[in-house]
């Protein structure tokens, strides 16, 4: 599964792609990026990335961790 995300045209793209479950995105209160769940890197990290999906950064590294808000 990958993230999608309107990117204020009205379009819908993908913004992750590559091996693993990239799932519960959830949005910063100013819009400006997206967290999300992926187990992309082995167990459920949280990572982050800009809305038009640059910037890629794992936020997370220890346990498994899921459910961004």
């Amino acid at each position: 599964m990958d993230v999608w995300s309107d990117d204020g045209t009205g379009r819908i793209r993908q913004l992750t792609f590559g091996p693993g479950f990239n799932e519960s995105p959830s949005w910063a209160p100013n819009g400006r990026h997206l967290a999300f769940s992926s187990s992309c890197s082995g167990g459920e990290q949280i990572w982050t990335m800009t809305r038009n999906g640059s910037n890629l950064r794992q936020v997370t590294s220890v346990g498994n961790n899921t459910m961004p808000a």
